[in-house]
């Protein structure tokens, strides 16, 4: 199935001593919450990934992602508004979640992780462009010229 990622997703995956960290940042620099625009451009990513990969179609609401994508792009999220806020709560967890995630992008890219398709309209599907017609054999070879 797939879905928006929501604040709620996020809030759920970050601790209270996470989230305090990210809110004084967010205090100090007199900003607005990075939620939005972080999550648009790991969202964007994330779609880049699956549409590049082999076969995959894309839900036509570009603020979706599948289920099984979620929890990575929570964890990417949550990696960029500790580096950028509070990056001396970045822990060796959160370093080897955030690897995962990219580990997990790279095979979807390469075809190697299968992601469902959208439920309700056709989408985007990614039809490989090259196509080999046929092929020539060599008349040319070692057997075929020896003794010339």
């Amino acid at each position: 199935m797939w879905r928006q990622l929501t604040e709620t997703d996020l809030r759920s995956a970050i601790t209270s001593a996470e989230d305090a960290g990210i809110r004084q940042g967010l205090l100090a620099g007199d900003q607005e919450d990075p939620f939005v625009t972080t999550r648009r451009q790991v969202v964007a990513a994330f779609r880049g990934a699956i549409r590049s990969g082999p076969g995959n179609r894309l839900d036509p609401d570009e603020e979706t992602l599948p289920d099984v994508a979620i929890y990575h792009a929570v964890a990417k999220i949550r990696f960029r508004l500790l580096t950028r806020f509070a990056s001396e709560l970045l822990d060796d967890d959160r370093r080897t979640e955030n690897k995962e995630a990219e580990a997990w992008l790279r095979e979807v890219r390469r075809g190697i992780e299968k992601i469902e398709a959208p439920d309700e309209a056709p989408g985007v599907t990614v039809i490989q462009t090259i196509t080999l017609l046929s092929t020539n054999e060599r008349q040319a070879t070692r057997e075929n010229l020896r003794g010339l």
